[in-house]
């Protein structure tokens, strides 16, 4: 069984730190997961909704460096993205800054 859709706390309406839900999934024997926190707005933010623009870089850095300490599964770097038409050529600018699974 794989989980793709792992929301924590940073972007506001979920509770929890990524490494205890790596642990968690480890414990349940799970072997792969994919962590999908919100992307931020690309015109303001919305806590409570999803994790600040400035809060990006560090959750790719944290998966980076749960993927060296649980090499035993494998953690996917996932994002869930809001649609709005309006705002289409920046959110994609966003994502292609990023490597996501």
């Amino acid at each position: 069984m794989i989980d793709y859709h792992i929301h924590i706390n940073l972007c506001g309406h979920a509770v929890g730190e990524m490494e205890q839900y790596v642990e968690k999934v480890i414990e349940i024997g799970l072997h792969e997961i994919g962590l999908s926190d919100h992307l931020p707005f690309v015109d303001f933010d919305r806590p409570g909704f999803a994790m600040k623009l400035s809060q990006l870089p560090l959750y790719l850095q944290e998966i980076e460096e749960l993927r060296e300490k649980y090499s035993n599964i494998t953690i996917r770097l996932g994002i869930e993205v809001d649609y709005f038409p309006h705002l289409e050529n920046e959110i994609a600018e966003l994502l292609s800054q990023y490597p996501f699974d």
